[in-house]
């Protein structure tokens, strides 16, 4: 029963099946260990033991963070309870060991994450291995420092890195040694005051998470949830209030995701699977900065990113969008790849030209925790009608440049953009469009690319003499999409370039045939026709 405790809390398991294959992982990382190659963690991999793991490799921040955190105690620990051999549970005791006895170089074996894990791992192995060899005096000052790490104040980090620190202290309850007992009551009562404190503070008024990442979104949700849960076996609660709005934000995860019931990538996230069945309800969210319009007819979404609640995991994506036409996605978002701030990759993937955006050429603008943002950067109108969906947003936060995107979705998947830009000086301003990984192109013209996937588009410009170019993946322009962490694959973008003062895009992206034909744009006016009917369209 100790052992499927312990895996519920560390591992998300929904079948025997994910479950073996966990195991198998886990032995094998541990016979690797037994010959010395050690698994670090995911976005590391496995290095070999020369006697010193913990003081080397001082500068790279992620090395450090995973090393410290013991994963190998976990995997050889997991590994003993599965076949009871003693070779796993002694080398997961010497590495243990070998941390509590080491003088330690890092500044990053206090880094928050580590130090949740090292409890949580160290507690899992205590729990497995009644007989350890551990001196108890250096066990429970070690316990003892660890649990004051994440009680105190100072160390608590304003976002989900404290709520997985609160995830961890609340879990630890269950399997603290007795004499650590008079410890609980201050962890309960921390863990309620700090998860009321994230739910006020990490989730849009609506429900949606703050931290610009459908993942962030997610896990949030289901480490609070797992807070609530284990202080409920204390007979506590973070309260009615708290966990209703935590039940609304669940609400809007069929909404957010693709009609492939994956993830958006947008943020800092992957490409999850979503268990569940999708819901094709619209979610206009202006605090979040987020716009998601579908189509239930043709199962197709359109997301819209303008603005943002909070500065975490943000990428230079305002204004621009994500398109799933119900088949495949047709425009992608770029992923996270990695969170190592000067890595190459990471840089072009965070950038605006790594998202379907409008931007100053190769400049990124403030990202800012201030209020005053929300005043800068903000979707500026939002209206629907039979033939389509409109939203509007506004990126002020470049210096002496304004920029405006206008996004009509039609409802036979026609998309039009129109993009407005004005400044104080000749600026070059790009329009970016990042292709789905499945999306193949051929350039008719300048101002014209047919779009090839399981359907078929012909991306059309129709204003301004802008330069256009074709870009593939190259040694000098990157193309990149990262839809799992630490990997990315090539892809294709198109881009769009005008040096000015001020003018103007007009994009539209129509499915083939086509229902749409631009008539004229002239003083804010937008003339079309739609399926035979005509449409005139003020532009604010």
């Amino acid at each position: 029963m100790l052992l499927r405790t312990q895996n519920d809390n560390l591992i998300n398991t929904t079948s025997l099946s994910w479950r073996a294959i966990q195991m198998k992982s886990f032995i094998d990382h541990a016979n690797n260990a037994l010959k010395g190659t050690i698994f670090i963690g995911s976005s590391i991999g496995n290095i070999d033991d020369n006697g010193e793991i913990w003081n080397i490799k001082l500068s790279n921040r992620t090395y450090q963070v995973y090393a410290h955190s013991l994963l190998m105690v976990y995997y050889l620990t997991e590994a003993y309870n599965d076949t009871l051999e003693e070779k796993y549970i002694k080398l997961a005791q010497e590495y243990l060991l070998s941390w509590m006895e080491t003088e330690h170089k890092s500044k990053y074996r206090w880094h928050e994450y580590p130090t949740l894990s090292r409890l949580k791992y160290t507690l899992f192995f205590i729990n497995s291995y009644k007989e350890n060899e551990l001196p108890s005096n250096t066990l429970k000052e070690f316990l003892i420092k660890h649990l004051n790490f994440l009680i105190d104040d100072k160390n608590y980090k304003k976002n989900n890195h404290g709520i997985m620190m609160d995830n961890s202290l609340v879990s630890s309850i269950e399997m603290l040694p007795e004499e650590l007992d008079y410890i609980k009551p201050g962890i309960i009562k921390k863990v309620i005051e700090r998860s009321r404190e994230a739910i006020t503070r990490d989730f849009s008024e609506k429900g949606l998470h703050l931290e610009n990442s459908p993942d962030y979104h997610r896990l949030t949700i289901k480490w609070l949830q797992n807070i609530e849960k284990k202080l409920e076996a204390k007979n506590a609660t973070i309260g009615a209030s708290y966990i209703k709005k935590l039940e609304t934000a669940k609400t809007l995860e069929p909404m957010i995701v693709m009609p492939n019931n994956r993830y958006p990538i947008y943020g800092d996230s992957s490409d999850g699977r979503f268990h569940g069945d999708k819901i094709f309800k619209d979610l206009i969210d202006k605090e979040a900065g987020r716009a998601v319009f579908h189509n239930e007819d043709l199962k197709s979404q359109l997301t819209f990113i303008a603005g943002y609640g909070r500065k975490g995991h943000k990428h230079y994506d305002d204004l621009s969008f994500v398109f799933h036409d119900g088949t495949e996605v047709i425009f992608n978002d770029s992923g996270k790849y990695n969170y190592e701030k000067n890595n190459p990759i990471r840089k072009h993937l965070i950038s605006p030209l790594a998202h379907n955006s409008l931007s100053v050429y190769r400049e990124n603008y403030v990202i800012s925790q201030l209020q005053n943002i929300r005043e800068k950067i903000y979707i500026s109108k939002y209206e629907k009608n039979p033939f389509y969906k409109l939203i509007q947003g506004v990126n002020d936060s470049y210096n002496g440049i304004c920029l405006k995107r206008t996004l009509l979705f039609f409802n036979d998947n026609s998309i039009l953009i129109l993009d407005q830009f004005s400044s104080d000086n000749v600026n070059t301003v790009a329009v970016n469009f990042n292709l789905g990984l499945d999306i193949s192109v051929d350039k008719i013209s300048r101002s014209e690319y047919h779009l090839k996937g399981k359907h078929e588009y012909i991306l059309k410009s129709h204003i301004s003499p802008f330069t256009s170019v074709l870009l593939e993946d190259t040694q000098n322009t990157m193309c990149k999409i990262s839809n799992k962490f630490g990997k990315t694959e090539s892809n294709t973008r198109i881009l769009l370039r005008l040096k000015t003062k001020s003018s103007a895009f007009l994009t539209t992206i129509e499915p083939k045939p086509s229902h749409l034909e631009v008539l004229n744009f002239e003083n804010n006016v937008l003339d079309l026709v739609f399926k035979g009917q005509e449409l005139s369209i003020e532009i604010s």
